[in-house]
């Protein structure tokens, strides 16, 4: 929830001058209210957090035993060797 409160704070000003700057160029001219942020992050805050919430829930029935595995496996191993030494074609290795 806090990733989410930093990012409408930081959204916020901004998406508000793009959208008064695309506003202004209709020919029936209008404003937004002082209500529309307030009303969208009550609208979006509940889907944040439940989409958070199932990824935890995923995350948590998952074997990490069997995750760490496929993860850590001879090809990858090899890839991260070879992403290494183009990273660093000084170092002998």
């Amino acid at each position: 929830m806090k990733v989410t409160l930093i990012g409408i704070v930081a959204a916020s000003p901004v998406s508000f001058y793009f959208m008064q700057e695309w506003l202004t160029d209709f020919a029936v001219k209008t404003s937004m209210g002082p209500g529309l942020f307030p009303v969208s992050i009550i609208i979006g805050a509940p889907f944040s957090v439940c989409i958070v919430s199932v990824q935890t829930v995923k995350a948590s029935w998952l074997n990490p035993v069997k995750s760490l595995k496929s993860e850590l496996s001879v090809k990858n191993l090899i890839n991260i060797r070879q992403i290494y030494k183009m990273a660093n074609p000084n170092i002998n290795h």
